[in-house]
Parts: structure tokens; sequence; C-alpha cells
């Protein structure tokens, strides 16, 4: 069962060396969890490529969002639209 919340996300991007280069906030309204953290991860790879980076390693404290990336989902799921975007970037 999803509850819906006001919900936001945010994340910090470093170089290959640590050094911060920009960090980021949204908000996705009122969803869920869920929805919230693959938007994080969206918007993060989204301005990673947009600086020019093309080798990122992200970090999430989400196991469930990294099984929806990473082994995909029904062309129907809530969120698969978001899904298949950050598996073409991963391309």
């Amino acid at each position: 069962m999803l509850f819906l919340i006001q919900a936001g996300f945010g994340g910090l991007v470093h170089n290959h060396d640590g050094t911060f280069q920009f960090g980021f906030v949204g908000s996705v309204g009122l969803s869920n969890i869920i929805h919230a953290k693959i938007q994080a991860l969206l918007a993060g790879i989204r301005l990673s490529w947009q600086a020019g980076f093309r080798k990122v390693m992200c970090f999430l404290d989400s196991l469930h969002e990294i099984q929806l990336v990473i082994e995909g989902t029904f062309q129907f799921h809530h969120y698969a639209n978001e899904l298949e975007i950050i598996r073409d970037f991963m391309q």
C-alpha cells in the first residue's frame, strides 16, 4: 500500500575525487516515496549529463528502486516512463 504525501527530492553531485560539483532539489507534489526517489535519480542523472559527465556512479538507499531500474518492470507500471529514461542513460 502506498501513502500519498507532499514529496520532494534532492541530491549532491561530486566529481571523481569527491569534490562537490552541485546540488539539486525538486518537488513531485502529492505522491509517494518511491516516486520521489525515482525522480531524484532521474534529475541527478540528467543534470550530470548536462554538466558533461558521461561516467556516473549513483549511490541509492533503496534496494527496491535499484531493482526497478535494473530488472525493469511491465510497460504499464506507474513509473515505467521514468525508469525507461534512466535505463536509456545507463546505456
